[in-house]
């Protein structure tokens, strides 16, 4: 009797050692495989990056924007040791920025001015680039602000500019300002990309404080509000049906993004003391993450179901990825890419701390900032 207990003990540890090889040495090699470059970068200073159309990864850190090739190259430079600000004496740092048609750049400068150095005012400039990072126009932002943060969203004709005191500027492909708003309140000193959305054709959506949701056309005239908005409230564009998801205290709502005119309602399966990360998958279904970790997918009608759940505390990211996928960053598991049935297609542990939300490009390449490095992914 002994001896096939033994057997099965035996045969229990040789599987128990087989995982472990699998766990600690052959899927984290599969992982490293999917790395095809990997860039060192200021980690605490990061703040931002894009992929443009021609594959070039448009970097942001405190005091420069670098341009690099698809190859991880450096194309340009444009910061404190490349630009000066408009006063000519306190080097200007980039404070946002967003793609410009042709593979340039719409970059936002903060620089004091000279007559407010003392005072610590700071002063906004807009500035175009083309692709090689030469500038093409320089246009002035009247913005309230005392901070450095804004956003800035590019549409098909032009450039929205969301600055930290909650103003919008809105600027045309020449660098003429074409409307503006007063800030809104609610996002009045709090700079969140889920409080502010803007569509491909110009239309601006904000959650603003006693206002509720305001949609506004590119010269800032209102088109429609929706004034039940709560402080729990988050917003989500998805360009591929024109939809904007809106996160609004206990409900998820599928707006008509051109008038603003409810398509389904339902149950947002999130506590009101937590903050909602929306996202969309490439076939426009609506994806929320609950309170305790469940990834939750929408149907066109509401009707959600929960495709896998992770760890609420060590989730820093969810993202659509490639065609019906997610891309989920887990500070402990690394980054994932998981199917629209909770399957995990493929993992590289090594990624964990990842700060910034992933981008794809269209190559099909996944970018990936963690733990000081920016990482090109064959996914």
């Amino acid at each position: 009797m002994r001896r096939p207990a033994f057997l099965i003990f035996a045969a229990l540890l040789l599987c128990y050692c087989g995982y472990l090889l699998w766990y600690f040495q052959i899927e984290p090699r599969r992982g490293i495989q999917r790395i095809i470059w990997r860039m060192q970068t200021g980690i605490w200073n990061q703040a931002a990056f894009q992929v443009a159309p021609d594959g070039s990864v448009i970097l942001m850190e405190y005091n420069e924007l670098r341009c690099h090739e698809p190859d991880g190259s450096t194309r340009w430079t444009s910061g404190s040791a490349a630009h000066v600000s408009v006063n000519g004496s306190v080097p200007a740092t980039p404070s946002s920025f967003a793609l410009a048609p042709q593979n340039g750049v719409y970059l936002v400068e903060l620089s004091y001015t000279a007559q407010n150095t003392v005072s610590g005012s700071t002063r906004l400039d807009l500035r175009r680039l083309d692709s090689s990072g030469k500038q093409i126009w320089s246009s002035s932002i009247n913005s309230k602000s005392m901070l450095s943060s804004s956003q800035t969203f590019a549409f098909a004709g032009g450039v929205v500019v969301h600055d930290d005191a909650g103003g919008i500027s809105i600027y045309d492909l020449d660098g003429k300002q074409t409307g503006s708003q007063s800030p809104g309140g609610a996002a009045a000193g709090i700079i969140g990309e889920d409080q502010l959305a803007v569509s491909p054709a110009g239309q601006i959506y904000r959650i603003e404080s006693g206002q509720g949701l305001s949609c506004y056309d590119s010269s800032g005239a209102l088109i429609w509000q929706h004034k039940d908005a709560t402080t729990q409230a988050w917003l989500c564009y998805c360009a591929v049906n024109s939809l904007l998801y809106f996160a609004n205290g206990q409900d998820l709502l599928a707006l008509n993004s051109t008038d603003g005119s409810v398509i389904w309602r339902s149950a947002l399966p999130v506590s009101s003391y937590d903050s909602p990360r929306l996202c969309c998958t490439s076939g426009g279904q609506a994806v929320a993450l609950n309170s305790s970790g469940g990834v939750c997918l929408y149907d066109d009608k509401g009707s959600y179901r929960e495709l896998v759940r992770f760890d609420p505390a060590r989730l820093s990211h969810l993202s659509p990825g490639g065609r019906d996928q997610l891309i989920v960053c887990d500070s402990s598991e690394g980054v994932s890419a998981i199917d629209l049935s909770g399957t995990t297609l493929w993992n590289v542990r090594q990624l964990r701390n990842v700060m910034l939300e992933p981008m794809l490009g269209a190559d099909g390449r996944l970018y990936v900032v963690s733990n000081g490095f920016l990482y090109c992914l064959q996914p």
